[in-house]
């Protein structure tokens, strides 16, 4: 099964509308923000997944991402969201993959018949734009959400010759992007000149009975090894130069290696996560992972920890202790292992994932 299939398979049987809005709400909760937030690409298709009864395993499997990382991202986001959700309607239930579709069925979630003018249309959004990276998607991924009838929406496609972004959503909720789009205020939302929003043609709807693999999925670090760098860009990762340039901390790595960093937010601290990769004579991969202050910030936080999950084999944990002024660990993989790591500060988090 592919995604865009799974998602509506949910829609069909769920009100995955007005579950994404309530889990919204408790994901804001959850993370006391005080702006409003909504389920991310990744945490909306997970969602989708326990809903059609698939394992975490499974999940993983259909998304391209890591299991070790995947089960512990559920446990401090998704699996979170849904228990503040049982606390506001006080019903209790276990909180695992296999008992979540049953506690949502029983709080109502789940369509007696057939869904009635929900009918869910693909569109697209034309974007005057240069460069475009995950964090800016799901920015407007977020900003899009917000407007009612779209808290289920979901990015199926980005056509990269130009800024053209496809999304799938309630038929009420194209209406009303459509809306905004015609008085000039969806530009206006996103921050970015929006040149067109118009519903899919048949012959492109028919595009999505190809695969697509979901922005979010795992960064293969081969194409670093071959000096392709073109996904890890549009995933935000940068050369440490650039990611540095304004600040006076430059961490040292190995000359001869292959290196890119990215910038990640945990609350209001902003770090950079820093992989260096090099290939060993047995052929093994030795990668530096490291994560370092930036912008105004010196140190890093007092309860920092870097946890890495492997598809096989219990997860490393390294708590950061006394390198606060910045962190790095060697670790050995072998080709073609997929692995995730996950930085910690508080109840905050990132994970990225990788395969090799």
């Amino acid at each position: 099964m592919q995604i865009n299939q799974l998602v509506k398979q949910a829609a069909n049987t769920w009100k995955l509308e007005e579950l994404c809005v309530d889990l919204s709400n408790t994901k804001q909760i959850c993370q006391n923000s005080r702006r409003k937030l909504s389920l991310t690409g990744k945490e909306n298709d997970c969602l989708c997944g326990l809903l059609c009864e698939l394992s975490v395993q499974q999940i993983a499997n259909l998304l391209k991402i890591n299991y070790g990382g995947l089960r512990v991202e559920l446990s401090r986001g998704l699996y979170r969201y849904i228990e503040e959700l049982y606390v506001q309607k006080n019903y209790q239930a276990e909180i695992t993959a296999r008992q979540i579709p049953l506690g949502l069925e029983e709080l109502g979630y789940k369509r007696i018949e057939p869904p009635l003018n929900e009918e869910r249309a693909s569109f697209r959004i034309v974007l005057e734009f240069s460069q475009i990276d995950i964090q800016q998607l799901e920015y407007w991924s977020d900003k899009l959400k917000q407007i009612p009838g779209n808290a289920s929406m979901r990015l199926e496609r980005i056509e990269r010759n130009s800024i053209v972004l496809v999304f799938n959503s309630t038929q009420a909720g194209i209406e009303q992007i459509q809306a905004l789009f015609r008085s000039g205020e969806l530009t206006e939302l996103l921050g970015v000149p929006v040149q067109d929003v118009r519903v899919e043609s048949a012959q492109e709807v028919a595009m999505e009975a190809e695969e697509q693999i979901p922005y979010y999925s795992s960064i293969n670090l081969f194409e670093w090894l071959q000096n392709n760098f073109v996904e890890a860009t549009q995933a935000g990762w940068q050369t440490i130069a650039e990611i540095f340039s304004i600040t006076t901390l430059s961490p040292a790595f190995r000359s001869n290696a292959v290196q890119r960093a990215k910038e990640i937010q945990l609350g209001d601290r902003t770090l950079a996560l820093i992989l260096d990769l090099e290939v060993l004579q047995n052929q093994q991969i030795s990668i530096f992972i490291g994560v370092y202050p930036l912008s105004k910030e010196t140190y890093l936080p007092e309860d920092l920890k870097i946890v890495v999950f492997f598809d096989s084999g219990e997860p490393l944990e390294f708590p950061v202790n006394d390198n606060l002024q910045g962190f790095s660990q060697e670790i050995l993989f072998s080709p073609e292992e997929q692995f995730s790591v996950q930085v910690t500060s508080g109840d905050d988090s990132v994970t990225e994932d990788f395969v090799i």
